[in-house]
């Protein structure tokens, strides 16, 4: 009886050997048979190819050689590259559908040894041939991208692999492959790569991927020395450093109450899991926060190595801005040394843009809202913003008027209403010369800038004297002064009001008709002159809501047509109907 068992199973190793050796065969004999087909037969056996392998991957895993046939001859097919972009594309939707959501680790020396059984040793063939027509795939992507007919169609592969298969084998040669692509020359191939890398920071869980990205960014940045393009570091602005794991990211809740007659039983299991979760969270978050501090570590590495560098560095831009967003997360020790570098930026005699100047201004304050216990003299920014404000209605900063805009009134958001106290004459001085500025203002910057003007008056009362027309103190009002505190804005008043009340906009005229009747102390009689406008309704609203300045800025371009407080449409006669 032994004997024929055994003989029954060497048959059927037997059989099953030619059978392999058949397919081989044929897939040998289709391989050659690749160079002699038109287009579209090979289009075809692509196809057929990677329907085998998705129909049952693990019989049919040798179906790889063939789509891997049309790469190895790429050389003779140049005359059909749409062959080769179709190899790969199809490559690539196999490898997301069969590829295992976990790494497949290579088997030690005892593993090997030991005695398994049939379906194991052919998991783990399939695995082993898996992983390595999968890293031959990530090394025909990287070929690829010095052959200019396939630079995008693998970078576009390379950007679906790099969010897809973050928890598979070698993410981090593709991590690797795909960070130098930021800063190809082609800003297709940036927008791809820059999408794919901010996907991967907001559906990060575990905060590995994050890790290896920022360390190959800041790598990447030292090694070009500096000179790289701004998307490599605008990118790091996506990172999603202050996340936190809960239970509920690790064990879902149970839908369905348990029945009565397993109420214990569900109640044990149900302490169990809770038990086993609470352990896999504290673990969780331990890992998390050790790999959230080391992206911090990699990310200021290189900010600070850029600060470092000229002052006209295109690159200070988008690190001041990382700064600014994770302006809580800096340590008080590096405080001092950061403000000290961001005062050499303001400097007269310093070579940087007006735009890396109020950067910097919105950095500082952002850096020091935190930072309630040290103790800074920002008056240098208070004075450089003062100083620069007429240059803020025409100049461009080398960016479009729309970023110029939005970045003054974020600006002065933080110099006046996002400190808890600024000195009275300095409120007055930016006050006024606002006041001066709006009669050269355009009115999609004009009407944000009245409605700053409305939040900076209701929050220093002591302000509206320069509304109510009360002079306070004695002097002159000194216009050609660089210093807001020293320029005697409380013995002036708005004078400008009067020209704003009959603006070319409407928007404008009801905004100041507002300012004027609410923190003007007049009588009844004289309130009653203002005529109740739709306009002067809408002002009203928007006094009323808490929309930040850059929102109104942004609301008032779309166009009255879209939003109760934009632009006004222009005025058309209507027809009289001729009888």
């Amino acid at each position: 009886m032994g004997r024929i068992l055994e003989d029954r199973l060497k048959r059927q190793r037997e059989d099953s050997e030619k059978t392999q050796q058949q397919k081989k065969k044929k897939i040998e004999q289709a391989s050659d048979e690749i160079l002699e087909l038109d287009p579209g037969a090979r289009r075809n056996r692509i196809a057929a190819a990677c329907s085998l392998i998705t129909r049952n991957p693990q019989e049919n895993i040798n179906s790889f050689k063939i789509l891997f046939k049309f790469l190895e001859l790429s050389e003779d097919l140049k005359d059909d590259v749409i062959s080769l972009k179709l190899v790969l594309g199809s490559l690539l939707a196999v490898f997301i559908d069969v590829l295992p959501s976990y790494e497949i680790r290579p088997l030690t020396e005892v593993e090997k040894s030991a005695a398994v059984t049939k379906e194991v040793k052919e998991l783990r063939e399939y695995e082993a041939k898996l992983v390595k027509w999968y890293k031959n795939y990530i090394f025909v992507l990287e070929k690829a991208l010095k052959d200019d007919d396939l630079l995008l169609t693998s970078s576009k592969c390379l950007c679906k692999l790099l969010s897809s298969t973050s928890e598979f084998n070698f993410h981090a040669e593709v991590i690797a492959i795909i960070v130098p692509l930021l800063n190809n020359k082609n800003q297709q191939i940036q927008t791809l790569v820059a999408e794919a890398i901010i996907e991967v920071f907001r559906e990060d869980r575990t905060g590995e991927p994050s890790v290896r990205i920022t360390r190959n960014i800041t790598d990447l940045v030292k090694r070009k020395g500096f000179q790289v393009q701004r998307i490599v570091l605008e990118v790091l602005l996506s990172l999603q450093v202050d996340q936190v794991l809960g239970a509920s990211d690790l064990l879902e809740p149970e839908k369905k109450k348990p029945s009565e007659r397993k109420i214990t039983k569900a109640r044990e299991e149900e302490a169990l899991l809770r038990k086993v979760a609470e352990v896999q969270d504290k673990r969780s978050r331990e890992e998390f926060k050790k790999r959230q501090a080391e992206v911090l570590k990699w990310v200021f590495t290189c900010y600070f190595r850029v600060l470092k560098q000229t002052a006209s560095s295109p690159l200070l831009v988008p690190v001041l801005r990382g700064f600014t967003k994770f302006s809580h997360l800096i340590n008080m020790d590096i405080v001092a040394d950061l403000l000290n570098v961001l005062k050499g930026l303001m400097k007269r005699d310093s070579k940087s843009s007006l735009e890396i100047k109020l950067e910097a201004t919105v950095t500082a304050f952002a850096v020091m809202k935190h930072q309630e216990t040290l103790e800074v003299d920002m008056k240098q920014f208070y004075t450089h913003v003062y100083e620069t404000l007429p240059n803020l209605c025409v100049e461009t900063c080398k960016t479009s008027w729309h970023q110029q805009c939005r970045l003054t009134l974020e600006t002065l958001d933080h110099l006046l209403l996002q400190v808890k106290r600024v000195p009275i004459d300095r409120v007055t001085g930016f006050l006024r010369r606002l006041s001066m500025l709006s009669l050269y203002m355009d009115a999609d910057l004009l009407v944000p800038i009245l409605y700053l003007m409305h939040l900076v008056l209701k929050k220093y009362p002591r302000a509206t004297c320069l509304v109510d027309g009360e002079h306070m103190g004695s002097g002159v009002f000194d216009h050609e002064t660089e210093d807001p505190d020293n320029s005697n804005a409380m013995t002036s008043t708005l004078v400008e009001f009067n020209t704003l009340l009959h603006h070319h906009h409407p928007m404008v005229v009801a905004i100041a008709r507002e300012i004027i009747l609410q923190h003007a102390e007049k009588d009844e009689e004289a309130k009653k002159q203002f005529k109740v406008t739709k306009w002067s309704l809408k002002a009203r609203e928007l006094f009323g809501s808490k929309v930040g300045v850059k929102q109104i800025f942004d609301i008032h371009r779309n166009g009255y047509g879209q939003d109760p407080f934009g632009a006004a449409r222009p005025m058309t006669k209507k027809k009289k109907n001729k009888k």
